[in-house]
């Protein structure tokens, strides 16, 4: 579908995708390129189908069920789940919060865990509302559904990307002129968390990859937060060349709504038409020297029109530059980059498999061993502390 003349949406007939589009990703699966994190986690006593979930749930997530375990694995026995949740309880890796009845969520908090894995600064030992441990637990249901892709894990990972991509604008990064000097105010439009990917489009070399933003929506609320998510990241996102996101919720109901709030949004961004901006700019310099007498009616008009249009950064450091050195039209192309000249965007939809309502129960209470503060170490864990949660155990047994 053709919005405008200078940007394309390319948008899925189906609501429903079992996953990213395959064509795309020619890199090597994600959890390989992590290999020596792994290593580190069997060396410490975790087998591989243990180390490979850990990692991503202390990676993109910090809290994990067991049925998410068990899906993950492809097991459907519950001893399977016990080994795993027992060894993290036993070593203090992790913490069990109950809600309602055998119903378990396990929070990753051992600093051992993210030591070894390299993510020290994902540990978080701060409470946390419903909410937020609903989202997390939705993230993580779509990381293990694509555990293979090319996760840009850290922000400092993601701001490189866009800083080494060979055809994005320079009105990215406003104000950085060392391509090595990360500029850290792009880091807020990654606090959320959410999965980000990257894979090859239309046969392009890897270097100039496709962004995939994975925005995870919980089915009991409504489309505004989804709203508030696109407006926060409207200006960032309409100066890249090319990007997809993905709208993933356990409430199919809500795709149809989410793909009208996103085709809307970029469809009435009022994408740029160079000539227009050029004649903006010769009209507001004219103005500024006070050659009033030189300006039509329709000039005019233009002038107050395009105050409005390009009100705001780039365009104000263009202008500036254009005033000071006389850029040409082709120079103010250069500068604000392709995307603001023709912009590909993709938008899907996929189903999460789980909505986790018995997360509205009240009655949510730690678990705690009666020997927390004892000596880590599953080896020498000893006979008391795993009495202790002989209680959990049995539940997971007969969940």
């Amino acid at each position: 579908m053709l919005l405008q003349t200078h940007m394309s949406l390319w948008q899925d007939a189906s609501s429903n995708l079992s996953g990213p589009r395959k064509q795309q990703t020619n890199a090597k699966p994600g959890l390989d390129l992590h290999q020596d994190q792994l290593d580190r986690l069997r060396d410490y006593g975790f087998n591989e189908q243990e180390a490979r979930f850990l990692y991503l749930a202390a990676t993109h997530s910090g809290y994990f069920t067991r049925h998410q375990f068990l899906s993950f694995t492809h097991k459907t026995k519950g001893c399977v789940v016990h080994r795993f949740t027992t060894k993290l309880l036993t070593q203090n890796h992790a913490q069990a919060i109950q809600y309602g009845y055998k119903t378990y969520v396990f929070r990753l908090t051992s600093r051992k865990i993210y030591d070894l894995i390299g993510k020290q600064d994902l540990r978080d030992h701060r409470s946390h509302t419903s909410d937020f441990i609903r989202r997390r637990l939705l993230v993580l249901d779509f990381v293990l559904s694509h555990p293979d892709l090319q996760y840009l894990e850290s922000q400092e990972e993601k701001i490189k990307f866009f800083h080494e991509q060979p055809d994005r604008p320079a009105s990215l990064f406003l104000g950085q002129t060392d391509r090595e000097s990360l500029d850290p105010s792009l880091s807020r439009f990654f606090k959320d968390r959410f999965p980000f990917f990257v894979s090859a489009r239309n046969g392009s070399t890897p270097v100039s990859a496709l962004p995939t933003f994975v925005y995870c929506d919980p089915a009991h609320h409504g489309i505004s937060w989804f709203a508030d998510y696109l407006n926060r990241h409207q200006l960032f996102l309409s100066r890249l060349p090319a990007f997809e996101l993905i709208y993933a919720s356990p409430g199919y109901w809500k795709f149809d709504r989410a793909s009208q709030v996103f085709t809307t949004l970029f469809r009435n961004a009022n994408r740029l038409d160079p000539e227009h901006l050029a004649r903006y700019f010769q009209i507001r310099r004219l103005w500024e020297t006070r050659q009033h007498g030189s300006l039509t009616r329709a000039d005019r008009d233009h002038l107050r029109a395009g105050d409005k249009q390009y009100k705001g950064e780039p365009f104000e450091s263009a202008y500036q530059k254009w005033f000071a050195a006389g850029l040409s039209e082709l120079d103010l192309n250069a500068f604000l980059g392709p995307s603001f000249l023709r912009q590909e965007i993709g938008f899907r939809s996929h189903l999460l498999p789980d909505s986790y309502d018995f997360l509205w129960y009240k009655n949510a209470r730690r678990v705690r061993p009666s020997l927390q503060n004892a000596r880590s170490g599953f080896r020498s864990a000893s006979r008391s502390r795993a009495k202790a949660l002989q209680a959990v155990a049995t539940s997971e047994l007969s969940g």
